[in-house]
């Protein structure tokens, strides 16, 4: 099973109990919609850097070095 598979109940579990970050997470997510978009369409806009930073303030909020 690929991380952007995984449904929103298991990737919650796996980022509490530590097994993935937010950045792997939002990552594998990118991937995945650059994947298959093309063929979908289904994102009006997309910001990956913005998602990206927000999972990488999210991390480090849960290491306890972010605001």
């Amino acid at each position: 099973m690929t991380l952007s598979s995984l449904s929103a109940i298991e990737a919650a579990r796996l980022l509490r109990e530590g097994e993935i970050s937010s950045v792997e997470l939002v990552a594998a997510c990118l991937e995945r919609i650059g994947a298959v978009d093309g063929d979908v369409q289904a994102w009006a806009h997309l910001d990956p850097e913005y998602a990206l930073a927000q999972a990488r303030m999210l991390d480090a909020a849960r290491a306890g070095s972010g605001p």
